[in-house]
């Protein structure tokens, strides 16, 4: 089922996950762990997996980003300053990572991300 908690919950879920879990374990969380503020519909922005999903969505499925109003936020002024400036901004998006530095990849890529979804939470 689909975690409906509003993002910062869910961002908080992701960290104590990213936490708490092995490293050879890290992998299995992809679903549950952010990827990308993706832009939908101008400006508005949902928060997606990796799979450009709804964080907590694990499904191949085509997806309605509308259908989640629990994962937008209305564009990146409302996002926390010190955590936009972490974020990688491209036209696609706003990103948590690279795939080159996923938190799958090493201890320091996840305590990254871990740093990443802790200044989204004290904005």
């Amino acid at each position: 089922m689909l975690n409906t908690k509003p993002w910062r919950d869910m961002l908080a879920d992701a960290r104590n996950a990213l936490t708490t879990t092995p490293a050879a374990k890290v992998r299995t969380l992809r679903p549950f762990l952010p990827y990308c503020w993706a832009y939908d519909e101008g400006r508005a922005l949902v928060l997606v997996n990796r799979a450009y999903k709804p964080l907590g969505l694990n499904t191949g499925a085509w997806v309605d980003y509308g259908n989640f109003p629990s994962h937008r936020v209305p564009g990146p002024e409302v996002l926390p300053p010190k955590a936009a400036a972490l974020l990688h901004h491209s036209p696609a998006g706003l990103f948590f990572f690279a795939d080159r530095c996923a938190p799958w990849c090493s201890k320091a890529d996840a305590r990254r991300l871990i740093e990443v979804i802790s200044a989204h939470l004290a904005g």
